[in-house]
């Protein structure tokens, strides 16, 4: 029997050998003999390579895979470069699983064109983004962090249990929330927010009215109503780069002077400058943002740390514990589907499943 040429590489956040650890299970009852190689790309400055026609936020070098892709049928990836020139060395590839939800480092034209499908994983963190997401809305609304702080600081001098020398804010029940995107992240933080009694209103023009219906949340067609009217506002929008802000000087102008944003989507989403802005004048109540126009933020010169007014977290609502192995699974079963029926649930170009 030919051996199955498989080559996985990972990095230190999805490993090779967890990826391998998965197919291995899932491809079991296919009786295929398996012949694996697998490494880790290090992920650090020096293994950017810039100017790659095709692909963007990449890790490592194509000549990482083409000295490694010769006859290979199954290629996973997660921050790898698959370039044209990786494809044209491959020969036999059959299948390409990517553990990201936009396979942006692979050039998917060029798959498409040698009739190669492109495996992704979508909404594998969407459940780690809206837990994230929650937090920073309890945390900021009810002053959490400060009171952390506060403590810390020394400044809990006095016994009394009722003061407003704490740092507190007003409770979740009863406040509305807007939802400036409803599709998998947006979903799940809707369905967390509405046990706190959060009254949840959404802005999503690619979502049907009915899938509003289904998640118990006011669908809304004019997004200044939700700019204007919500107590709270989180975004999450899957903007493409340079498209204008959501939230800009005048979406601040319209807000309530209690209301709170929040982003963990895409930095360009909200007005970096005029959410400073917003937030010095106290044109709004608070913000907390986990993404940001440049990463990491430049410490200590950026005015964002300057404000008392915001919860800043490090770009790390999409990460959990639990997200490496859910990628390692879904696109083991991706291609459980795809080697045995001949489609698979997650195609980025399915054109090539020839109506599969």
């Amino acid at each position: 029997m030919m051996k199955m040429k498989i080559l996985i590489v990972g990095d230190d956040f999805t490993p090779a050998a967890m990826f391998r650890e998965e197919i291995e299970k899932k491809l079991a009852p296919m009786g295929e003999d398996l012949e694996f190689t697998t490494f880790d790309i290090e992920i650090d400055e020096k293994s950017v390579v810039k100017g790659l026609q095709g692909i963007k936020e990449y890790f490592g070098t194509p000549q990482e895979l083409i000295d490694k892709i010769t006859g290979v049928e199954v290629l996973v990836i997660t921050f790898a470069p698959i370039t044209e020139e990786v494809l044209e060395a491959a020969g036999k590839l059959r299948v390409i699983g990517c553990g990201r939800g936009g396979p942006v480092n692979v050039n998917v034209d060029a798959a498409t064109k040698r009739g190669i499908p492109v495996l992704n994983t979508p909404g594998r963190n969407a459940d780690a983004v809206a837990d994230f997401t929650l937090g920073l809305i309890i945390a900021l609304v009810r002053n959490i962090v400060t009171a952390h702080n506060w403590i810390k600081n020394g400044d809990w001098i006095t016994p009394r249990e009722d003061t407003f020398e704490k740092p507190t804010g007003p409770e979740l029940n009863g406040r509305v929330l807007g939802l400036l995107g409803v599709g998998a992240v947006g979903a799940l933080v809707a369905k967390r927010a509405q046990p706190f009694g959060l009254e949840v209103w959404g802005y999503d023009p690619f979502i049907p009215k009915e899938r509003f219906q289904e998640l118990g949340v006011k669908h809304v067609e004019d997004i200044n109503e939700i700019i204007s009217k919500a107590d709270i506002i989180s975004v999450h929008a899957r903007l493409p780069k340079g498209s204008k802000p959501l939230i800009s000087s005048k979406e601040f102008d319209i807000m309530k002077k209690t209301a709170y944003v929040i982003n963990t989507a895409r930095a360009i989403a909200v007005d970096q400058d005029a959410l400073v802005q917003a937030l010095q004048e106290k044109k709004i109540a608070g913000a907390a943002l986990d993404i940001y126009n440049v990463e990491p933020i430049d410490h200590p010169n950026d005015p964002l740390l300057k404000l008392d007014n915001i919860l800043l977290t490090p770009h790390a609502a999409g990460v959990s514990y639990d997200i490496p192995r859910r990628t390692g699974v879904m696109i083991a079963e991706g291609l459980l589907q795809f080697l045995s029926k001949g489609t698979a649930p997650y195609v980025v170009n399915r054109e090539v499943l020839k109506g599969k």
